[in-house]
């Protein structure tokens, strides 16, 4: 089955820089997802287990790897360029439901569906520039795309420090919501917004002193 979709021929540098920008964003999609856990926890109000839904079924673990089975035998059957794309419009909207998720259940099906889209994409991008990148320097054009999928999560760690509440992003800070995770996971996040919503830890209270004003433990020594 041959199906023609946007140019006829996207090769060399061409295609190695389409290639290159999705792998940023889908490598960067991982990252997002880990740091924003704690977040949609408190969002829903869901336990530990729906959170580990979240996770597993994301695009770093089997949701990728349910893509990667099924991507891998579609492009043999309809060609790279062809499940490429479709791959990325599939990409799209599980990220556009992850954003206007109103529930739970929304926002699972936005996560597999992203899981799915980046495992699929995987066989199909590599194996697309393994094609149409010249022989001599077909290492050069992968070098490429694996170094802008190394960026994606590093500009994604960024952001989530950058997007971090303001009153939390000082060093040094001595509150414990906001030193209990580290500044770059969803979590710090999370303890920021407990923080701000009025729930701090108790005062620990001050030590008993007899009436002669020393602590109440040394009364008596020296009978």
């Amino acid at each position: 089955m041959a199906v023609r979709i946007g140019a006829r021929s996207t090769t060399g540098w061409k295609a190695t820089v389409s290639v290159a920008m999705s792998n940023y964003i889908e490598s960067g999609s991982i990252i997002a997802i880990a740091t924003s856990l704690s977040l949609w926890q408190a969002q829903f109000h869901v336990g530990d287990l729906e959170v580990g839904l979240l996770a597993s079924l994301s695009a770093n673990a089997f949701g990728a790897a349910a893509g990667a089975i099924i991507g891998g035998p579609l492009c043999d059957r309809y060609g790279r360029k062809f499940i490429y794309t479709y791959d990325l419009l599939l990409y799209m909207l599980g990220i556009l439901l992850a954003v206007f998720a109103g529930s739970y259940g929304m926002l699972l099906v936005g996560f597999i569906l992203t899981g799915i889209a980046v495992g699929a994409g995987v066989p199909a991008s590599w194996t697309y520039i393994a094609e149409q990148a010249p022989a001599d320097k077909r290492a050069a054009h992968v070098g490429t795309a694996q170094l802008a999928w190394s960026i994606g999560p590093m500009v994604g760690f960024a952001l989530a420090i950058a997007a971090a509440p303001s009153d939390c992003s000082a060093a040094g800070s001595s509150s414990r919501t906001c030193s209990s995770s580290p500044p770059s996971s969803g979590g710090f996040a999370a303890g920021c917004r407990s923080r701000r919503s009025g729930r701090t830890s108790a005062p620990r209270p001050a030590p008993r002193t007899s009436s002669t004003g020393s602590p109440s433990c040394s009364a008596g020594a020296g009978t």
